[in-house]
């Protein structure tokens, strides 16, 4: 995982992408574990990971050096520290309690999709969609692509961290997404969200 993530800052440092240098410092596992059991939710292997690589961007040193845009890592999506992440989940998780389908869903009905799931976690983030690793589906997970508004049927938009990573490498590799230095954050030539 490390080296994947390590090859998708290669392939966006390429193109210029400031990102490494705002980039936190990385959490122990344990204290993964830890701030994911307070919520209820058991951390799998590739958000130790993750966190265990860096605790998301430093948008306080980014907006510091002059930036009023916030600092993505991918197009249109950010990667909020653990602690930023975990607010995420139980706002997200609280409006989820408050919808019909979630008494369906308590009583042992699938509801399709709805706004959240309790055992997804957010990964990286937009003001549209979220990326949520399901915390309940082993140490490899399947990450969905949960959409808020307008709502089409979330759907699973990669089998697991890893798999995602590999896709994001290969759009910066084809320069298909990229860093404008001059607008100040990334563009995207794809015709759909990452």
């Amino acid at each position: 995982m490390r080296a994947s993530l390590e090859l998708l800052l290669l392939a966006q440092e390429a193109g210029a992408a400031p990102l490494r240098r705002y980039l936190r410092e990385p959490l122990p596992a344990g204290e993964v574990e830890d701030r994911l059991s307070a919520i209820g939710l058991a951390a799998p292997s590739d958000l130790i990971q993750l966190y265990g690589w860096h605790d998301g961007i430093d948008q306080s040193a980014w907006e510091a050096d002059g930036s009023e845009l916030v600092l993505d890592f991918f197009p249109h999506a950010t990667f909020k520290p653990l602690e930023g992440a975990v607010a995420d989940y139980l706002e997200l998780k609280h409006a989820w309690q408050q919808t019909p389908m979630y008494e369906s869903y308590l009583a042992g009905s699938d509801p399709g999709f709805g706004y959240w799931r309790s055992e997804w976690f957010p990964v990286f983030e937009s003001d549209r969609w979220r990326h949520a690793m399901d915390c309940s589906e082993g140490d490899h997970p399947p990450i969905w692509h949960v959409y808020f508004e307008p709502s089409p049927p979330t759907a699973v938009c990669h089998n697991s961290l890893k798999e995602f990573l590999t896709d994001l490498i290969e759009v910066f590799g084809t320069r298909s997404c990229y860093w404008d230095q001059r607008a100040g954050y990334f563009k995207s030539e794809l015709d759909y969200d990452l």
